[in-house]
């Protein structure tokens, strides 16, 4: 297998222990958390796990919680409500929540009380109904549990719409009814109907559109039922209210609750893996970085367990761990973005980590975002108390931010052209009339052309990695043909254009035929058909319209830069113009300038952060970065509320 380039050398590890230890042999690899467990092939493995009492436990917390957060929300912040703030324990602060908190306790109450809750909504659901049935039948001065049928006669109560009981009381001495309507009626008439034993009078009434009412249980008055559900309402209700009480006692519990609901569930992803057994021994294999491979063996050897360490065998692909100095971990974000190297692939993140720098600065181009971007950055990894390794995404805003003030500064943007509405200070003179160097929006063609040029260059380095790879791997005349011609071809090309201005006008053209050939003899070197040869050639050079699409994207660059700009001077000319409004104009002023600042710098950013990263992945990468790895994934204590230290 070849030597792995710039990602960290795995092992092959495989721990052999008494299966009654599984769970204390686990919890140290969890502990240790450098070690990716994967499922032993080739061995007898553990029946289908189930996640047992810790999996049910960790349900019975998460509904502790959420039944707490419905009756005492969890004060979280701006910056609490769209990411999760863990709190940092130590071991022997989650031991201490286990002894004093009554988890079982705890979770058995809240299932009681949210049960009760429940029951308790469905009967003033029930409540409702029922005061609506009844409502209608006010005065009536009849008892419900009259209306029934007679052995002679038909006692059955009704509603209609005012039109239909309009006509059924004029027709009711022709059909022999007697009609009681009861007092409160509207558009819908409530009545009592009473006639002589007869069936086919139901279907007369209900043919002129009325509806009958059956009472059920009810057989009072309906004043007394009223009263009597009234104040069955106000007993529930109160009952509803010692449940919010009870609920908002637990307030106090939450931290407890969040460091058990995690410990448990790390303890049920211990019980829900699949390992190799024998009848007495458990195995676990996977993988381990081989840095940390030493003492890894010797501190499960120190807890009495047998752990074998060996290279990946022929054909293996180990997960990938990306291996850069710390200063370089940030722009892994735009590599993972893409996806992780194979095993034996060059990482592209120290390639890619200069060009995505300067690619942000001057897509966002201005100095007073950049400035803003760094403490807002700085700022979340404090707020999120953020350790090395899980600040990389702050941390690459913070050095797209440290761009955005250099470029910004050479273009004279700070917040847009704000620095033209301050006095003359004597820093303000400074940025205004020092640093500033290149005015985009004055000059559009010169940073257009920088932006090209950027292209080219990042252009002809990913032809020259490729040709490097391909050299180191024995393939060194196909990279010669198929990478070196075209390294030299290009920027013949380029001579060409700028050519003139360098006293090169004549040789210009000259080298670009001859260069060309080579690009032509490189394509046409594998066609068998000598008759085909030129046609491959012709072909091979008509990929110079692929490589000059890919340059004209970076065009984009100047356009970020300038809309970045551009938008800012516009938010400063609004303001300007509100502020002279009279009495409220400052005030107006200063919240158009902060609102708009704060809009273009969210939008400037993200934009800037996209399409720097579009061209590593679409115009970079293509040309020599292939990708499709495997991730390394540690098992390691990884809790939704807490973050267990040591």
């Amino acid at each position: 297998m070849a030597e792995p380039m710039a990602v960290a050398r795995m092992k092959r590890v495989s721990v052999l222990f008494p299966r009654e230890r599984r769970d204390e042999i686990l919890a140290s690899l969890q502990g240790a958390g450098v070690v990716q467990l994967e499922t032993p092939e080739e061995v007898r493995l553990e029946e289908e796990p189930v996640a047992g009492p810790a999996g049910d436990m960790v349900e019975r917390l998460a509904h502790a919680l959420s039944y707490l957060d419905r009756f005492v929300p969890e004060k979280k912040g701006l910056l609490g409500s769209f990411v999760t703030l863990k709190q940092d324990l130590r071991p022997e602060e989650v031991e201490a929540f286990r002894r004093r908190l009554n988890a079982e306790e705890v979770c058995a109450r809240v299932g009681r009380d949210d049960l009760r809750w429940g029951q308790i909504a469905v009967r003033l659901g029930e409540l409702g109904q029922e005061e609506a049935l009844l409502e209608p039948w006010r005065g009536l001065g009849v008892r419900l549990g009259d209306l029934d049928d007679m052995p002679a006669t038909m006692v059955r109560a009704y509603v209609a719409a005012a039109e239909a009981f309009e006509t059924i009381e004029e027709q009711a001495g022709e059909l022999s009814l007697f009609l009681w309507k009861a007092p409160r009626s509207g558009r819908q008439v409530s009545f009592v109907a009473v006639w002589p034993r007869s069936e086919g009078l139901e279907e007369e009434l209900t043919g002129r559109g009325a509806r009958r009412v059956v009472f059920g249980d009810f057989a009072g008055e309906p004043e007394e039922e009223l009263e009597r559900l009234a104040g069955e309402r106000r007993a529930l209700e109160e009952e509803r209210e010692t449940l919010r009480e009870r609920a908002r006692s637990l307030e106090g519990l939450r931290p407890g609750l969040k460091a058990l609901h995690d410990h448990y569930y790390v303890a049920a992803e211990r019980a829900g893996l699949v390992l190799g057994r024998t009848e007495k021994v458990g195995l676990a294999t996977g993988w381990v970085a081989a840095a940390r491979a030493e003492g890894l063996r010797e501190s499960l050897e120190g807890l009495g367990v047998a752990a074998v360490v060996e290279d990946p065998r022929e054909g293996e692909e180990p997960p990938v761990a990306l291996d850069n100095p710390r200063w370089l971990k940030p722009f892994e974000v735009v590599t993972t973005l893409y996806g992780y190297p194979r095993y034996n692939e060059v990482d592209p993140t120290p390639l890619l980590a200069p060009f995505f720098f300067v690619f942000f600065g001057v897509a966002l181009a201005d100095a007073g975002y950049g400035l803003a971007l760094m403490g807002l950055a700085y700022m979340l990894i404090r707020q999120l108390r953020l350790r090395p390794g899980e600040d990389s995404l702050p941390r690459l805003l913070m050095l797209g931010g440290a761009a955005a003030v250099l470029f910004g500064a050479i273009g004279g943007s700070w917040f847009g052209d704000s620095l033209q509405l301050l006095p003359g200070w004597g820093p303000v003179v400074f940025a205004r009339d020092v640093l500033a160097k290149l005015d985009p929006v004055t000059d559009p063609l010169t940073m257009l052309g920088i932006s090209l040029g950027l292209g080219v260059l990042q252009v002809w380095t990913g032809i020259a990695i490729k040709l490097t790879l391909q050299v180191k791997a024995g393939q060194a005349a196909d990279g010669i043909w198929e990478q070196g011609t075209w390294l030299l071809f290009l920027p013949s090309l380029v001579l060409m254009g700028v050519g003139g201005s360098l006293g090169l006008a004549e040789v210009a053209p000259k080298l670009a035929m001859v260069t060309g050939l080579g690009v032509a003899l490189g394509a046409a070197r594998k066609q068998r058909n000598w008759l085909l040869k030129p046609f491959s050639g012709l072909l091979g050079l008509y990929g110079v319209m692929g490589y000059l699409g890919d340059v004209l994207s970076y065009a984009r660059l100047l356009a970020l830069g300038l809309a970045s700009t551009i938008i800012g001077i516009v938010v400063n000319q609004i303001a300007v113009l509100v502020g002279g409004i009279p009495l409220v104009g400052v005030v107006a002023g200063a919240g158009v300038m902060a609102g708009g600042h704060v809009f273009n710098l969210l939008i400037s950013t993200l934009g800037s952060f996209v399409h720097a990263g579009r061209l590593q992945f679409v115009e970079f990468f293509t040309k020599f970065f292939e990708g499709g790895g495997k991730p390394f994934r540690p098992f390691r204590r990884e809790g939704r509320y807490t973050v267990v230290r040591g």
